[in-house]
């Protein structure tokens, strides 16, 4: 395009895998204790790859390129042949990726805090107290493990099938089964630039962006925020446990301090995953890169060919939006594996690991 100044590639494409392998509980009077592999799963997706590239200016000492690209993902398990959903990490309720029909794989199933005035759980029945109900419960300092919230209620067996009714950790039914999100973004890509000026110097810059229904289980600020005996050390969280349990606060100050401690730091079980699990659309810049190419005149003497010294970053920038609260969207608990459910899946799972570093390098490159 425009006398091949301008390049543009768009792809579509599709697939239906059929025949998956799925482990699959058997009857144990047929023999087998443990979950056996069995073809019996089907799978769709389907996606689009667009990029584009072009020389923006050419002079004698000075161009400038630029280039986009992306990528949309759509993933969907159409069929677990009748086996149940297949959950990361086994029986430990931590995480909360599943495999299940209708979902992305390794998609985020948990709790969310109802959208009600008051959504704390006082009396066990799992309905909104009435603001004079909840003032007589606060009229006391209160531990905020003394209490639970409400959350959004589920068909009973399902996944992502909200009912209208609430929920919590000793009423209601689904407590755990709101969809929150994929691991996966609908959209990635990158973009960036590679400017060239006085003749022998080059910039280059990347950026990559990961967006839509992309979330991120914070695990390790769940235990931050949340945890009685090695964590409650998140300043915010710290300040509403202190109005709660101040035998000198008021009523109203502890009923107010127990709707954000709901919406904001509770957390673990019996409802793992609440408020850990946000959006992690972000953009990172990736990469920036200075070179130099020696000129020839300088290098001859010295029987080289060619030479080039470079100052290179990477992970210069993050850039997240607001409701995220991990240390890092692209961090992973699963790290290395060899494979299985776990490898595969848990892969939007922040514990106990560090964000990924910024880097700079010096090199130099000859060739003779």
């Amino acid at each position: 395009l425009f006398n091949d100044r301008v390049g543009l590639e768009f792809t579509y494409w599709t697939t239906n895998v059929v025949d998956a392998i799925v482990a699959r509980q058997f009857p144990v009077s047929g023999g087998f204790i443990n979950t056996q592999l069995d073809n019996i799963g089907s799978l769709h997706k389907h996606g689009v790859d667009v990029g584009i590239q072009g020389t923006v200016l050419q002079r004698r000492n000075l161009n400038l390129s630029m280039f986009v690209n992306g990528a949309y993902l759509y993933q969907e398990i159409e069929d677990l042949g009748g086996a149940p959903a297949l959950k990361t990490g086994g029986s430990y309720s931590r995480y909360r990726q599943y495999l299940a029909e209708g979902f992305a794989p390794g998609s985020f199933f948990g709790p969310r805090v109802a959208a009600v005035a008051i959504p704390l759980n006082i009396d066990g029945t799992c309905t909104e107290p009435t603001r004079e109900a909840a003032l007589a419960y606060f009229a006391t300092a209160r531990d905020p493990s003394a209490f639970k919230p409400l959350v959004d209620g589920n068909t009973p067996g399902t996944f992502g099938e909200a009912n209208g009714t609430l929920a919590s950790h000793n009423c209601g039914t689904g407590a755990l089964a709101t969809y929150l999100g994929k691991s996966t973004p609908d959209w990635q890509g990158m973009f960036g630039f590679t400017l060239g000026f006085f003749g022998n110097f080059e910039l280059t810059s990347m950026m990559e962006f990961k967006l839509g229904d992309f979330v991120n289980h914070d695990l390790s600020g769940e235990f931050r925020r949340t945890h009685a005996g090695i964590g409650r050390n998140v300043p915010a969280c710290v300040s509403l446990e202190s109005t709660m349990r101040n035998p000198a606060s008021t009523a109203d100050s502890r009923l107010d301090a127990a709707i954000d401690w709901a919406r904001d730091c509770e957390g673990l079980a019996p409802l793992d995953g609440l408020n850990a699990i946000n959006s992690a659309d972000h953009v990172r810049w990736r990469e920036l890169s200075l070179t130099y190419r020696i000129p020839t005149a300088l290098i001859d003497r010295m029987g080289m060919a060619s030479a080039q010294v470079s100052l290179g970053a990477r992970n210069l920038a993050l850039w997240v939006n607001s409701a995220f609260t991990g240390m890092d969207p692209e961090a992973n608990i699963s790290g290395r594996c060899n494979g299985g459910l776990d490898c595969n899946f848990l892969d939007g799972t922040d514990g106990w690991q560090v964000p990924i570093p910024r880097r700079i390098t010096f090199s130099t490159r000859v060739s003779f």
